[in-house]
């Protein structure tokens, strides 16, 4: 939840695996994002793998703006952050640290709960969205 407690979310390009024991993932936002402010004050965040067919909620958490929940359906995960049900797979991860690293930091979670559906990922590649064939 952000500074006005209201869920607030951006697309990012990738997140990372930091640890196995204990899990922990990283996303790293920029300092100029509109939702940056709402995640420095953050206990808590979530990672959505959004499918194949989920093209246009990759391009609603990308658009400027702050109302990009509005409309939308979601439940408090464990540790409160938002959670949109139907994605490819979740993670729901308590803020463990941040790390400043030049123009953006760097939020290391803790995964609390984890889940995940059969089906094949949003790639985002080369300036375009693409699927992957097989």
């Amino acid at each position: 939840m952000g500074t006005d407690h209201q869920p607030h979310g951006l697309t990012v390009s990738s997140f990372t695996i930091v640890s196995w024991h204990p899990h922990l993932v990283l996303v790293s936002i920029d300092h100029r994002s509109t939702s940056y402010r709402h995640f420095a004050v953050a206990n808590s965040y979530s990672i959505h793998v959004l499918g194949d067919e989920q093209e246009d909620l990759s391009m609603r958490f990308a658009r400027p703006g702050e109302d990009r929940f509005s409309g939308l359906a979601w439940t408090p995960g464990s540790t409160g952050a938002p959670l949109i049900p139907g994605t490819l797979a979740d993670f729901d991860c308590a803020i463990v640290d941040r790390v400043n690293a030049g123009d953006h930091t760097l939020f290391i979670g803790e995964v609390k709960r984890a889940a995940s559906r059969e089906g094949r990922p949003l790639v985002y590649f080369n300036r375009a969205y693409r699927r992957i064939s097989g």
